[in-house]
């Protein structure tokens, strides 16, 4: 009859119905607990230190919040970092909190700087010391500071021998405490700086000018080392725009030099 048909109808659409939604609920429960399972494998990988950072002696491993930081600081290749570099990996853990972290566990070492740090590793370069002049002038860009007097020559491999660190700036400037420690030559150059690993130099032709202005304070034991490298580098044009409003006794010795060096 109708009734019967209508009710076996019912049955097997229920049945199909039920058949259904079970399915259905364990897709759902299947999805569900693979996307735990991966949200659990990415959070052992977030927490891992990466296996090419090496282990330093002495330091010890970060609360895992702050590992993603670590890896991302250690892999940015700053030779400093800065507490802004610090807040753009910090994710949800305050970046003061990391910094704090970071160098009581033996991987920031201290900077002069303020808001500054190195990280703990082995450092190579040409410009090896001078990481508290790259730390003020990342937290300070507006800082006139630059690698001056026998450093130019150093950072341009002219000069073999080990030399004082020394920076320039200019006469009316107030120097950073953190600049302190630096041998000082006091000078403001009219003329483009180089660039050596990112930090500010003096152009061989600023470092004759000065030379010219100032003879007592660059030491000339060891003239013939590298006195011909930095003859050959000048830039006669920008040397001329140096030594602009200087005496003319000034722009014979700047010319005695060039000569010297041949």
């Amino acid at each position: 009859t109708s009734t019967q048909t209508a009710a076996t109808t019912g049955a097997l659409l229920s049945s199909l119905l039920g058949g259904v939604g079970a399915r259905c609920a364990l897709a759902i429960d299947a999805a569900c607990a693979i996307m735990v399972l991966e949200r659990q494998e990415s959070v052992m990988v977030e927490t891992v230190i990466h296996p090419t950072i090496p282990e330093w002696s002495g330091a010890r491993r970060p609360p895992d919040a702050m590992v993603p930081a670590l890896n991302a600081l250690w892999h940015s290749g700053q030779r400093v970092v800065t507490i802004a570099d610090i807040e753009a990996v910090a994710g949800d853990v305050p970046a003061d909190r990391i910094a704090k972290t970071l160098r009581e566990r033996g991987w920031l070492d201290p900077l002069s700087a303020r808001g500054a740090w190195m990280p703990a590793r082995w450092s190579c370069g040409k410009t090896v010391g001078f990481e508290n002049l790259l730390a003020r002038l990342r937290t300070h860009p507006d800082t006139s500071a630059a690698v001056a007097g026998r450093s130019v020559m150093e950072v341009a491999g002219w000069l073999k021998r080990p030399t004082a660190l020394a920076i320039g700036i200019p006469p009316a400037a107030a120097v950073p405490r953190c600049l302190q420690g630096y041998r000082l030559h006091r000078w403001s150059p009219s003329t483009p700086l180089g660039t050596v690993e990112d930090l500010p130099v003096w152009s061989p032709a600023i470092l004759v000018s000065y030379m010219a202005a100032w003879p007592a304070k660059i030491g000339f034991d060891d003239v013939g080392e590298w006195l011909p490298a930095l003859c050959e580098a000048v830039d006669l044009d920008a040397l001329g725009g140096e030594l602009a409003g200087w005496p003319r006794s000034v722009w014979m010795k700047a010319a005695f030099v060039l000569w010297r060096g041949g």
